[in-house]
Formats: structure tokens, sequence, C-alpha cells
């Protein structure tokens, strides 16, 4: 190829790559007309902000209703800097609920998110209509007063009630195993708990349709009853049981 071909070919890569990458280097052209490549991939930073398809004076959006502006003054540089596009997983409306969302994902099976969905909003509506049912039988006001009619507020309770502490993990010394008791991070209770709320709703009569299952499951949960949470209840007291081989933490040969 001659040396006239290799210059326009060079130029037009140098052009390219000056407009992806204004900051970089990577071509040259020699005298002779051959074609040099420096280390172009090692000089390139590979970080998040580089890598991001929005420029760095974007700025991130605001996803928490509570933490928005009452009033247009008090958004300061937001007036008139771009903010970036919201996630897919990110909600803003007033009825959304992380954590309901994350136990949907949870009951989920082989990606049908819909009827998953569909299982836990029936549950909800049928709570709805136990607790008004209750207060409507109440004599006095008080006793009205003691019934909670929101199912997301008996849901959060429920979940507190069966979220465990503790854990039980396998350590394995001079071949013998040991189940030792150790302090479950935030990630491994919500596990726990929306795999007993969801096991526990499964385990009931074929007569009984799964969301007036898990309705009475999540009102027996949010007063501390129920069958999930007797299963919190026998994994604290195995763990309870176990407290004396806690010394095992420290050795490394958990599996």
């Amino acid at each position: 190829m001659a040396g006239g071909t290799w210059n326009r070919l060079a130029l037009e890569l140098l052009n390219l790559t000056k407009t992806c990458y204004p900051h970089q280097k990577a071509i040259y052209l020699s005298g002779s007309g051959h074609l040099h490549l420096t280390s172009f991939f090692r000089d390139v930073h590979t970080t998040h902000r580089q890598q991001s398809r929005y420029p760095k004076e974007f700025l991130e959006p605001i996803v928490n209703r509570e933490e928005l502006p009452s009033q247009k003054q008090d958004m300061g540089e937001r007036v008139f800097l771009p903010v970036k596009a919201m996630n897919s997983t990110d909600k803003f409306a007033c009825y959304h609920d992380p954590l309901v969302e994350r136990f949907i994902n949870s009951c989920m099976t082989h990606g049908h998110k819909k009827t998953a969905k569909s299982i836990v909003s029936k549950a909800f509506e049928k709570i709805k209509l136990i607790q008004l049912e209750k207060w409507h039988k109440a004599d006095t006001e008080e006793d009205r007063q003691a019934v909670v009619c929101d199912p997301n507020k008996i849901f959060h309770q429920a979940f507190e009630n069966v979220k465990p502490v503790f854990k039980l993990q396998r350590y394995i010394k001079a071949g013998t195993i040991y189940m030792v008791p150790v302090a479950a991070v935030p990630k491994e209770s919500e596990h726990f708990a929306f795999r007993w709320l969801r096991d526990s709703s499964k385990n009931k009569d074929k007569s009984v349709s799964i969301w007036n299952a898990m309705a009475k499951e999540l009102i027996d949960a949010s007063q501390n009853t129920g069958q999930s949470v007797r299963r919190k209840q026998d994994l604290h007291r195995q763990c309870d049981q176990n407290k004396a081989y806690t010394h095992f933490i420290w050795s490394g040969r958990g599996k």
C-alpha cells in the first residue's frame, strides 16, 4: 500500500480516536509513513465516572420524596445543571415500597414477576378486608384504634418480627462439624425473613389460595405468632444451645 494511503488511514483513525478519547494520544505517524500504536489501552482509565454515559457535570437524581426540596429556591444548582435519569429499579411514586418490591422478587419463580406481584397485591387486599372486618366488629373506640388497617404497616411489622438476629454457620475442626452461632448481616436476615414468610404461605391446604394463606401468615407474624415466627424462635434457640462453640469463629475454618 502506498504511503499516501497509509497517511490518510492514519489521519482518519487519529481523528476518530480524538473524538472518542480527546485526552488520549494513542496513534502517531512516523516520518516513513508507518502507523504506530502507543500504549493506548494502558492509558485509558477504566473508572466508573469515565465509563458512564453521562458527563461529570450531571447530578444524581433524587429518588426519595422526603429529600425533595419544598420550594424551587432551595434546589440550588439543580435548577441550572442537568440531572441523570433514574434507574429502572427506582420508583418515585408515593405508594412504592422498596421492601415490598424485594419481597415480590423473592416470591418470583422462573422470572414470572407479574404473577408474584399479583399474589402479593391480592394478599395485601385480603389483609385490608380482614382488618376492616375486625374494625367494624369492635365495640369501643379504643378497640377500633388498636386495629391496624394499613397492609403496608402490617407487612413491615411482620418483617421485623420474623427477621432473625443470629444464624448457624458450619465449622469443621478435627473432622467434626460444629454449628456455630454467628451474627447475621442485614441482607441475610432479610433473606431468612422473606424465605420463611414465603414457605409458610406455601405450606397450606390445597383448598386455600396462596394469597389468602399469605395474608393470614402476615397478620399472624405482625402479632408475633405464626409458623414463620416459630422458625425464627427455633433458630435462636439452637443458637443459644450452641453458644459454647462461639470461640470457633476465630479459627477461620467455617464453611
